[in-house]
């Protein structure tokens, strides 16, 4: 019934997300760079097993659905009962990351959703239901070693033809890729400018959608960013707040056009604090990342300044 429903998904639904989150902005930028219509509402996670299917391939998948539920049935028939804790772990973890990868497409393998579990867990379905076709041949012909040897044969063959072929042909492209090198650094040097009881605000679509988070983790901050990035009202109170605690208020931007987006004045440094020119997967909402985008990374770090 699950693999079912992904299958024609797409078909019947448009999935949507938080038109006013950071994913959104991102999503509003990838839509302009590729000319598509601008909704920065859409999720386009109604696609999940179409991004699946571009690492594994449909035949990988189909032999783990239909894997999934001979299994499903012989466990609650009682039989192979060693495998309900894999169903359980595979798909119940695959279902919920299919519904909502709560990530966009071109990352590849959708990292943090996909690799940990669904992925391992369909490519051993998918071998399961090999193995479970070659016993069933071995038995049925064990009196027969030529035929037995044909099955194996035939087993090896579709183990390479639906499994190990497209996925080496869909991954390959990322495994020796190396993108956004020097991006640890540039967050270390963002972190040297900052003291502890300073916030960092982020504005412009590509300050908001890579560094609030980077910053947090990194340099152990409080980030965020403005909904309404016009909000002046709104960021004079947070700079108040943060003063009285004896704090700064710090912008971030990426891209020296988006200075002038943040509506109060600001104490720019001299120079900016990172210039750097890496890689990074392409952007793409609807087919499979494949060759690796210039990243152009210009961070300008400053304070703003007091109302008064």
């Amino acid at each position: 019934m699950a693999g079912a429903f992904f299958v024609v998904r797409p078909y019947v639904m448009t999935a949507r997300a938080n038109p006013h989150s950071g994913g959104a902005f991102y999503v509003a930028a990838v839509q302009r760079y590729l000319g598509m219509p601008l909704d920065p509402s859409r999720s386009y996670y109604e696609q999940s097993l179409r991004w699946m299917s571009w690492y594994l391939g449909w035949g990988a998948l189909a032999l783990a659905l239909v894997a999934a539920i001979w299994l499903s049935y012989n466990v609650t028939r009682g039989v192979r009962r060693d495998w309900l804790p894999a169903l359980l772990v595979f798909v119940g973890m695959t279902v919920a990351v299919l519904y909502s990868p709560s990530i966009t497409p071109d990352h590849p393998w959708a990292d943090r959703r996909f690799v940990p579990v669904a992925i391992p867990g369909l490519v051993l379905l998918a071998f399961a239901a090999i193995a479970a076709a070659l016993a069933w041949a071995e038995r049925r012909f064990r009196s027969d070693l030529t035929t037995v040897w044909s099955a194996r044969a035939v087993s090896v063959a579709c183990a390479g033809a639906l499994v190990i072929t497209p996925a080496w042909w869909g991954s390959h492209h990322v495994f020796t890729m190396q993108t956004e090198k020097g991006e640890l650094a540039a967050a270390n040097a963002v972190c040297e400018q900052l003291r502890p009881d300073d916030v960092v605000l982020a504005f412009g679509a590509e300050g908001i959608s890579a560094w609030p988070g980077t910053l947090r983790v990194m340099c152990g901050v409080g980030t965020g960013y403005l909904k309404n990035q016009d909000d002046a009202a709104a960021l004079e109170r947070i700079a108040d707040r943060v003063d009285a605690r004896g704090g700064r208020l710090m912008v971030i931007v990426d891209g020296t056009e988006d200075k002038s987006k943040v509506p109060l004045a600001v104490q720019w440094q001299a120079q900016p604090t990172v210039t750097l020119e890496t890689t990074e997967v392409g952007h793409t909402l609807v087919s499979r990342p494949d060759a690796p985008a210039n990243l152009p990374i210009v961070l300008w770090l400053g304070q703003v300044l007091p109302s008064s």
